[in-house]
């Protein structure tokens, strides 16, 4: 696949993704992997994989961070966390800050991390292989504990289009069920390995879409 190909199918690429995807650097990371694997998934002479997950633990506040080089307004999507027990003498004297991690929308059960290990692991194999998945617009909390009452959740937003290193793609997937047609837009992640050399591309499907926009399905 071209660069030309590859960025003919990102929705709003032009003056929305443009300063964080050349034809060098895909958000700070080298772009010449995704262009093969995306070429490699394309070949019919190829065999290629497609892998299932409900969510993907990814943590790519730890694990290969994209940057972005737009302007961030992102604020009310950094995590404060602060890593404490229920014992607040210990607190007080060994309680950890950690002031900027990335929110992680693609994780929520144990599951999603094997699914998202596996993914990484492919992408260190360098195998041709597709992830799906579902991009959750809502239904996460920022989740602390206080030592008197326990869990304490907080309600969290996110703009799938300030993620770093998600794009939304151009086409649209319809499918016809019972209570009537589901048009899914359709969002692409890549996951690295570890040196950079090879990705798995995950693609996110979302169904937030609103009912009066003027859709065209391919």
């Amino acid at each position: 696949m071209t660069y030309q190909e590859f960025t003919g199918q990102i929705e709003n690429f032009d003056g929305q993704y443009d300063k964080d995807i050349n034809e060098s650097t895909y958000f700070s990371f080298p772009i010449r992997p995704i262009l093969e694997a995306e070429g490699k998934l394309a070949d019919n002479a190829k065999r290629s994989i497609a892998y299932f997950s409900m969510e993907y633990g990814l943590a790519p506040s730890i694990y290969n961070s994209f940057q972005l080089n737009r302007p961030d307004e992102r604020e009310e999507q950094i995590f404060k966390h602060q890593v404490f027990s229920n014992y607040w003498l210990s607190d007080y004297v060994f309680k950890i800050n950690i002031q900027k991690c990335w929110i992680s929308p693609f994780i929520a059960a144990a599951s999603a991390v094997l699914a998202g290990d596996t993914v990484k692991s492919i992408a260190d194999l360098g195998l041709s292989v597709v992830a799906l998945g579902i991009l959750w617009n809502k239904g996460y909390f920022k989740q602390n504990f206080w030592y008197k009452y326990g869990q304490v959740p907080e309600e969290l937003s996110w703009d799938p289009h300030s993620y770093p290193g998600l794009v939304p793609l151009k086409n649209r997937i319809r499918i016809t069920t019972k209570q009537g047609d589901l048009i899914l837009r359709l969002w692409k992640y890549y996951v690295y390995s570890y040196d950079k050399k090879h990705v798995v591309p995950l693609v996110l499907m979302d169904s937030n879409l609103a009912t009066t926009m003027n859709i065209s399905v391919n």
